[in-house]
This record gives structure tokens, sequence and C-alpha cells, in this order.
């Protein structure tokens, strides 16, 4: 029995499922919009799958946005949101963020409202800006867990401890490779920047998993994961440099931190300070601070300049 004789009846079971229920909706006038998330959407279904709708309602009051329905024995799972939290949700999703991609690979089954279809349509967009923040934010998570992997080898001499974070880079890395071809990453990021860097993914992903874990190996792959973030130093920190540089001067570590937590929801600035001192980018230096508003005794904080001309 081929793959295709088993998976076309599950399709078709999940679809018509869909087809059901988008009868029974359709005659709710409180329903504005029946969108589909999920693998039903864009992706391959089995007999285990479930299937994730969004309803976008009138301005009613529910006390659980969460319903669990069921059609033909299968689990379908709808998330309920007014029309105005679907649009602050639509307009306020950083273009490039999971909840980007997760409505920009659904599809909009039914609307009563146009302004929801146009809103809908314009989803696909990444401006630049909102590409730099991502670029940022998938950075930050190979530069946490690199070092883990790192003194695991090295200090601790425990390879597989040392293999574990190395995988907790590869989400990020993945991210990171989908972004700078122009996609919007998903939860399987790395099955979509696998054919986009080959070679790359192959040294820190598949060879790794498929070949022994000796102090060799996984060296090797934490150098090609450092000299992969190093090479793409310009696009990945861009808004740290810009913000530095048009500061004019030093700027503390926890002032970057709040900016960029604040600005664009983005954590472990501070971090990603730090690595970019050790690659010699920017310069570290201390400043003064207090630990409380009543202090009087001055500690050292962490701070950071940089002299080059923002992009």
């Amino acid at each position: 029995m081929t793959t295709e004789t088993v998976a076309d009846p599950v399709q078709k079971r999940y679809a018509d499922a869909l087809a059901s229920l988008t009868d029974k909706v359709r005659q709710d006038p409180y329903v504005l919009a029946l969108i589909l998330l999920g693998s039903l959407s864009h992706d391959v279904v089995w007999d285990k799958s479930d299937i994730d709708l969004l309803l976008v309602t009138q301005e009613t009051r529910q006390q659980m946005p969460g319903l669990t329905l069921v059609e033909d024995g299968i689990v379908i799972h709808a998330q309920r949101v007014p029309r105005s939290e679907f649009k602050r949700m639509a307009e306020g999703a950083v273009r490039g963020s999971f909840v980007h991609s997760l409505l920009r690979k659904g599809r909009i089954i039914f609307t009563r409202d146009e302004t929801l279809e146009a809103l809908w349509e314009g989803r696909a967009r990444v401006g630049a800006r909102d590409r730099e923040v991502r670029l940022l934010e998938a950075a930050v998570w190979p530069l946490m867990a690199l070092p883990k992997a790192q003194k695991w080898l090295s200090v601790k001499g425990d390879r597989h401890y040392a293999f574990l974070w190395i995988t907790k880079c590869l989400d990020g890395l993945a991210a990171i490779e989908v972004t700078l071809a122009g996609e919007v990453p998903g939860r399987e990021a790395l099955a979509q920047a696998l054919p986009l860097n080959p070679a790359f993914f192959r040294a820190v992903y598949t060879d790794l998993i498929d070949g022994p874990k000796t102090e060799e190996t996984l060296g090797r792959a934490l150098r090609e994961i450092e000299d992969y973030l190093r090479a793409r130093i310009p696009a990945l920190f861009e808004p740290i440099l810009t913000f530095l540089a048009e500061s004019g001067g030093v700027r503390a570590a926890h002032d970057i931190e709040h900016h960029f937590r604040t600005h664009f929801n983005v954590s472990s600035a501070d971090l990603a300070c730090e690595w970019l001192a050790e690659q010699g980018v920017i310069t570290q230096v201390a400043a003064p601070v207090r630990l409380t508003d009543r202090s009087r005794v001055d500690v050292e904080e962490a701070a950071y300049y940089y002299d080059g001309a923002p992009s």
C-alpha cells in the first residue's frame, strides 16, 4: 500500500469534517470569519492530527476564548477572538514572528466582513524593520546556548550534554537562515532551513545527530556555529549597532536591555552586546550604578559604546 492511498482518505475525512463544521458556523451571524490554521491549511494530516481554527466574532464577551469541538470524531481546537482583538493581533504581530507565521500559513474559509478580508490579504508583508528585529531575536538563542555547550565539552568533558546544548542552538540558527532568505520561519524552521544552506545544517544538525558525538565532531560543530554568527554580524545585530551609534556615547547594559524589551519585545540584548564586545565589534567599559534608589555606594555595571556609523 502506497503512502498516497493511506493519506488520501485521511485528508478527505479531515476536509469533510471541516466542511461540515463550516456549514454550521455559517448559520451563526455572530461569527464574522472562520480561519483555518495548522497542518490542514498547508501540510499533510494523519489520523492523530487535530484541526486548529480561529473564529472571529462580533464584539461579544466570552468567558473562555478556547473551545474543543468534535466533528466526526476529530478534535477541533477553536479560538474565539472578537473582531477588534483580531485586528490588533494581525496588525500588532511583528512581521516574521511566530504569530505572523501562523497567520501567513493559514487559510480563510469564509468571512462576512470585507475589511477583515483586506486585513488578511496584507498579512504576508514583512517590513525591513520587522526583519531586523526578528533576526536579532533569533540570534540571541544560539548566543545563550553556545557558551553552555562549550563549557560542557571543554571544561566538564561531557559530550552528551554538550550535544544537547548544541541542539538548543538549532531553532535560532534555522530562523536566521529562513529570515535572511526572505521567508517567514514557522514551527518547522529547521526543515525550511536545511535546503537553503545544506552544508552548514548538515554539519551542525543531521550529520551530528547521525554520527558519533566525539570531542572532535562536537568541537567542529561549535566552531561552525560561531563562524556562522560572526559572518552575519551586520545583519543580525543591526538594531543594536544602530542604537549604540545613534546614542553618541556609552550606554549601560540595563538601559540597552530596557530599550529592546520595551520597544521591540526582545530579551537578552545585553547578552548580545557582551558577545559583540568579545568579537571586537563594540567596546565594553564600566559605568557606575547604584543598587537601589536609596543607595549611596556606586558599583560598576557593564556598559557599551560603538564608534561605527549606523547602517
